[in-house]
């Protein structure tokens, strides 16, 4: 089961799939802030792999484009 944190985290990326989403777009989107700890993105993303990968060392689903963002792939 994921955490209503995660679950937004994973419904705001699988509402714009293929489309590279920034940690700041994530943070201020989820978070509602736009002022705050965006590396809490990177540990919501790792935690949302865990439970709906695989392999989370080898994503299928939730991609990182380095340097752009976050992917979501179907």
């Amino acid at each position: 089961p994921l955490s209503e944190r995660e679950y937004e985290v994973l419904e705001y990326l699988a509402k714009n799939p293929g489309r590279s989403i920034t940690p700041d777009e994530i943070f201020s989107a989820i978070w509602k802030t736009k002022f705050g700890d965006i590396t809490a993105v990177a540990v919501y993303i790792q935690r949302i792999r865990k439970k709906i990968e695989e392999d989370p060392s080898k994503p299928k689903y939730i991609l990182t484009n380095f340097g752009m963002g976050y992917q979501f792939e179907k």
